[in-house]
């Protein structure tokens, strides 16, 4: 099992929606509406560590193919990061939900995840990918499958500097942390129903756990429960 402690100056948030803060403003509103709140988890991590955390989230972006928001494969957007940041000490990687959604299989997904491994390794910054939030997207038992097949394979040492167990963080917590009208039995944060966007109180879970899991970088973890 890979441990270790680190410190960063520069930290690289790479994922979609819930990497860019939808949900955690006004209206929905956050990272880049001129109505945002500063509720991102970049942002909140930012604030937390004293790092300097660039948001490089695009709504309904994916790791498998383009798409209207990002009309070039995701490999492109992610190498141009690396890039422009060749002094940044990590990645983080949160993508996913939208290749769950739209009926990408656990094996296309992962191929994605390999290849920007890959590409961060090369350029030299430490890696990491946080677990997808547990909700259905789109209700289909086949999806959800998917989805926990994809986040065990995050869970273990594929080459990446260390996993973040997003999901686990947001198992049993309280309402709050969904974005409204997201949560249908009122008491939990992941009843397998409704969408990955999170509150302000959602994306501060999320990022404690990013801020804690890169200062005690660890891969494999343990499985959570259902």
């Amino acid at each position: 099992m890979k441990t270790m402690t680190a410190s960063y100056s520069k930290v690289l948030a790479f994922g979609s929606s819930t990497t860019w803060g939808w949900g955690g403003g006004s209206g929905g509103f956050s990272e880049a509406s001129a109505d945002y709140e500063g509720d991102s988890y970049p942002r909140q991590l930012a604030a937390l560590s004293g790092w300097n955390v660039l948001n490089y989230g695009i709504v309904g972006d994916r790791v498998t193919t383009a798409t209207t928001h990002d009309p070039h494969p995701c490999s492109v957007r992610f190498a141009t990061m690396l890039a422009d940041n060749r002094d940044a000490d990590a990645v983080v990687i949160w993508i996913g939900e939208n290749d769950v959604s739209n009926g990408s299989t656990a094996t296309q997904i992962v191929n994605g995840y390999k290849q920007l491994i890959a590409m961060a390794n090369t350029a030299g910054t430490k890696t990491f990918i946080a677990t997808l939030p547990g909700t259905n997207y789109s209700a289909t038992a086949a999806k959800e499958v998917t989805r926990q097949q994809v986040n065990n394979w995050i869970r273990q040492d594929h080459g990446q500097d260390g996993c973040v167990e997003v999901e686990g963080a947001l198992m049993g917590a309280s309402r709050r942390v969904m974005a409204s009208g997201y949560v249908a039995d009122g008491m939990t944060a992941n009843p397998q129903t409704g969408y990955p966007h999170l509150t302000p109180v959602g994306y501060a879970v999320v990022a404690q756990t990013m801020y804690l899991a890169l200062l005690n970088p660890a891969c494999p973890i343990p499985p959570v429960t259902y």
